[in-house]
């Protein structure tokens, strides 16, 4: 069968190749960085400084590494 024989072909620049069709890290991190903030600020809305404090330190986290990646 030919279609079963065509997978034992896939040689690995080929794999690299459809790499490059993966997502940027850098967009995700974009999105989870908006919601720790988005969470901070409802957070402290609700009076709740202590998460609003933990959930601001997680953001300024992912911050520095969307910096870092950016270099």
């Amino acid at each position: 069968d030919q279609v079963g024989d065509w997978s034992s072909d896939v040689c690995s620049s080929d794999l690299n190749m459809l790499g490059m069709f993966k997502r940027d890290p850098k967009k995700k991190l974009q999105q989870d960085y908006e919601r720790k903030l988005q969470a901070a600020m409802e957070a402290s809305r609700n009076g709740d400084m202590r998460a609003n404090a933990t959930l601001t330190e997680e953001a300024e986290a992912i911050l520095a590494e969307i910096q870092r990646l950016e270099q």
